[in-house]
């Protein structure tokens, strides 16, 4: 079967809508601008027709200003065999994708899409096509390196309930006495309610319950530069009603960080009122809800043994078994 690799750009907004519950067209209106074939040959259809939505996942890649970080782990997710397509969320406003991005997705006859939003906005991550994509789409950041052995086990138990979001970075919230709800970096009392896009398991509907959110949720994100993955967990939360999902265990150096500079002031998460602007989401969040939808959960996928990425340090190995041998 012929992989096809698609570039394509995002225009603009079309419309927007005012209560939760609605379902819309999509947000964004795209168009082709160049469209490659594996054999050298040029096509107009798009996706590739013939692409099995149930056996392999897509894979969401949001990049800024770090193509070194990038090529790694670009070429770590195209020498995945359960990879079907790849698409890249372009940031470098103004600058043409590298050239390794097309070659690496050819050399491993993948299907990539690009997209060049014209403003770089946090949101550009959470408003896509769900066409474009297999039932099962990992979301991942530009320097978060995890091994196939590691998505695959997640997405083997995935299947058998695909309503539910499977994670690796698991984070939770509590209530305060004054009956507002705070944002917790880490567990509460062993449990989890949340996930961070890094990476994160989801069903591509999802993108068009999302779609559906009032235009002054998505204001509030890109104003604040934060909270696009809290709204990702209340959408999934409201429609299944249920605890989080899965908490997925790391086999020891099999994921992690892959540089240092990551985690420097420049990092969203580095700023002062991270933690507070995170907490107020949640408020408003809950405000828009009506109610606070997440639910604190102890389901962990713990792996059956060890391995370890060429990648990661063995700093971050102990790391992460010390963080999970807690839980």
């Amino acid at each position: 079967m012929k992989k096809i690799l698609i570039v394509f750009r995002m225009l603009a907004v079309c419309c927007c809508v005012v209560t939760v519950a609605n379902v819309i067209p999509k947000f964004f209106t795209m168009t082709f601008r160049d469209v490659y074939a594996s054999d050298g040959s040029s096509d107009q259809k798009g996706v590739s027709p013939n692409a099995d939505n149930t056996a392999r996942f897509t894979i969401i890649l949001t990049t800024f200003k770090r193509n070194n970080l990038l090529e790694v782990v670009f070429d770590n997710y195209a020498s995945m065999k359960s990879v079907d397509r790849i698409i890249v969320i372009w940031h470098n406003i103004g600058e043409p994708p590298p050239d390794f991005l097309l070659e690496t997705a050819k050399a491993n006859g993948k299907t990539l899409l690009m997209l060049e939003p014209k403003l770089n906005l946090l949101t550009n991550r959470i408003r896509l096509d769900e066409e474009q994509m297999t039932d099962a789409v990992w979301m991942s950041d530009d320097d978060v390196m995890v091994m196939e052995e590691d998505l695959l086990r997640a997405y083997s138990m995935w299947k058998t309930m695909p309503d539910q979001l499977f994670g690796f970075a698991c984070r939770s919230h509590s209530k305060r006495k004054n009956g507002s709800y705070r944002y917790n970096m880490g567990f509460h009392d062993g449990k989890f309610s949340m996930f961070l896009p890094a990476p994160l398991l989801l069903h591509r509907k999802y993108f068009s319950l999302i779609g559906a959110l009032p235009e002054s949720v998505f204001e509030m994100i890109d104003r604040n530069t934060n909270c696009e993955d809290i709204i990702i967990n209340f959408v999934v939360a409201n429609a299944t009603r249920g605890a989080a999902g899965v908490c997925v265990v790391p086999r020891a150096g099999s994921y992690g960080k892959i540089d240092g500079k990551s985690n420097t002031s420049t990092a969203l998460r580095a700023r002062k009122s991270h933690m507070k602007d995170r907490s107020s989401c949640l408020n408003e969040f809950v405000k828009l809800y009506g109610y606070m939808p997440l639910k604190l959960s102890n389901n962990f996928l713990a792996p059956t043994r060890y391995s370890h990425h060429p990648h990661l340090n063995r700093s971050t190995t102990l790391k992460l078994r010390k963080h999970y041998s807690k839980h």
